[in-house]
C-alpha cells in the first residue's frame, strides 16, 4: 500500500502567549488568520482550525508540503508564531495514497 505524508501542526500557546484583550493582540490575530487564509489558497494546507479544550493547545492545521523543512519554514513564517503567541509543534502524518486531497 502506499502512503501520502502530510504534516501535522499543533498551534499551542508560545512564550508571549496572553488572553488579554489589546488592539495589538487583535491586529496579530487578523493577520494570523490571513495567513492561515493564504496557506489554503495556495493548497499548503488541507485545514486549519482552533481547539477549544482549556488547554495550551490552541489549533490544529493538516500541511500538504513535500518536506518537513517546506511544513516548518511555513509554520514558522506565521506572524503569530513570529511574535511568540503561538508555539508550532510538527509530525509527520501519513494516510493511504489517494484519500485525500494534495
Amino acid at each position: 500500500m502506499e502512503f501520502t505524508t502530510y504534516y501535522v501542526m499543533l498551534l499551542r500557546k508560545g512564550p508571549a502567549w496572553t488572553a488579554e484583550p489589546s488592539p495589538t493582540l487583535e491586529a496579530l490575530i487578523v493577520r494570523h488568520m490571513q495567513y492561515l487564509q493564504q496557506l489554503r489558497e495556495a493548497g499548503k494546507t488541507l485545514a486549519s482550525g482552533p481547539v477549544k479544550d482549556g488547554s495550551d493547545l490552541h489549533g490544529v492545521s493538516i500541511y500538504c508540503t513535500a518536506t518537513l523543512e517546506e511544513a516548518q519554514a511555513l509554520a514558522h513564517a506565521d506572524p503569530a508564531i513570529q511574535a511568540g503567541h503561538f508555539a508550532v509543534e510538527l509530525h509527520p502524518w501519513f494516510t493511504p495514497a489517494g484519500q485525500l486531497p494534495r
